[in-house]
């Protein structure tokens, strides 16, 4: 099976925050990422450890973008672990191009099923929460799922597409814990 960055779909529910923060409801959006490979991982057995990647975020929201900047989008940075039964599981920093946002660090799993006769990708699903943040992130709580709708190109240059229902809720501001900060500082390049 082709290994695609799907973790990267997950980065696309940092957008999330196209809720209005005091709302709770979940709100259809459409996500589309870039996705650059930088380091394959480690492999152990039949699991990939410690994959890195990077790139650029944006999205289309039904009803409009009710936080200003949003639609500029983004970038980020992850680092994920593929288990044996090609299950995703990892971190990733979105550091938004609207400077008030700040960055959001997200925690997710991404189940991937078997690949169907004649499709491109196999079907995956994303589920992810915020798990701290800087500047107008650190009060957003997020969670979510996300579903891949298409996947172009190899891990190299990866152009993803993903639907999914977003949840936002505000709290207290929540700093980013050590093992997002140290994703935070992997190369973007």
């Amino acid at each position: 099976m082709r290994r695609v960055g799907l973790l990267g779909l997950v980065v696309l529910t940092a957008l999330a925050l196209v809720a209005t923060p005091a709302e709770a409801a979940t709100r259809p959006a459409t996500f589309h990422l870039r996705y650059f490979e930088t380091f394959g991982g480690k492999q152990s057995g039949d699991a990939f450890l410690g994959v890195v990647a990077h790139g650029a975020i944006a999205l289309t929201v039904k009803g409009g973008d009710p936080v200003p900047g949003l639609a500029r989008g983004g970038t980020f940075v992850t680092r994920y672990d593929i288990d044996a039964q090609g299950t995703y599981r990892g971190l990733l920093v979105v550091t938004f191009a609207a400077r008030s946002l700040g960055t959001m660090c997200l925690e997710a799993t991404i189940t991937v099923g078997r690949i169907k006769p004649g499709a491109s990708f196999p079907p995956a699903v994303t589920t992810f929460t915020s798990v701290g943040g800087t500047g107008g992130s650190a009060a957003l709580r997020l969670a979510g799922r996300a579903n891949a709708t298409d996947i172009v190109g190899g891990t190299d240059d990866e152009r993803i597409t993903a639907k999914g229902g977003l949840t936002v809720t505000t709290g207290a501001g929540k700093a980013p814990t050590r093992a997002c900060l140290a994703v935070a500082r992997l190369p973007k390049s």
